[in-house]
């Protein structure tokens, strides 16, 4: 029994998406290689400046210490510092702090007031997740996406149609209603131009730019 061809496309445009995806997975590991070694660099630069300037400080040590041993011991800064008034002034605190008994604890305010504590944070929680899901109108939803179309044309050149819904916002899938609005709104930016690369893919691209060129320095 031979597949329909319904079947047959459906096949095909997962096989396409399937290798866009690749080609963009191995373009964020290459960008990911970069940056590391770019940050491998950095902590290098970083360990050596360290060395250097403890050089520079161990050589004005010994300078010092070379200075201060021909002045009298009354023009030595260092000679009546001791190690104890070298430490900060807060170690005697410290110590009659240690030396004090603590204080009980009531244990059911203790338990009382996390109780409390507690249904306040869930309470929030719970507004929150009440606000976020009414907050997102048909108009929000296809605004957000089509920001996200334009920021990222602007920084990597192009998005597939494909794609699209990669830039909802999370959580929320796109409808019937919010698809056909985003492909009506796109085609009325006149900064955004469109490619068909294939039966099923689309390019948005900026207006003015070569669309083969930009696909081909996106995915390769």
């Amino acid at each position: 029994m031979g597949v329909s061809s319904v079947v047959r496309e459906e096949l095909e445009k997962l096989r396409v998406e399937l290798r866009d995806t690749k080609l963009e997975v191995a373009r964020d590991i290459s960008e990911l290689r970069e940056v590391i070694n770019n940050i491998s660099l950095e902590m290098e630069q970083v360990i050596q400046r360290s060395l250097s300037l403890m050089t520079r400080l161990e050589g004005l040590e010994s300078r010092a210490q070379s200075l201060s041993g021909g002045l009298s011991s009354e023009f030595n800064a260092f000679a009546y510092a001791t190690l104890d008034e070298l430490e900060p002034e807060y170690s005697e605190y410290d110590e009659n702090e240690s030396n004090t008994e603590p204080e009980e604890t009531n244990m059911e305010e203790l338990r009382s007031d996390l109780s409390e504590e507690k249904l306040a944070v869930k309470d929030i929680s719970l507004d929150e997740e009440n606000s976020e899901m009414t907050e997102w109108s048909t108009e929000d939803i296809v605004a957000y996406v089509f920001d996200q179309v334009n920021a990222d044309i602007d920084t990597i050149g192009g998005v597939l149609n494909n794609q699209l819904y990669l830039r909802y916002p999370e959580g929320i899938k796109g409808t019937t209603e919010t698809k056909a609005m985003l492909k009506d709104l796109l085609a009325s930016d006149e900064t955004i131009a469109v490619h068909k690369l294939d039966k099923f893919r689309s390019l948005y691209y900026r207006t003015g730019a070569d669309p083969d060129a930009t696909y081909k320095r996106i995915f390769g």
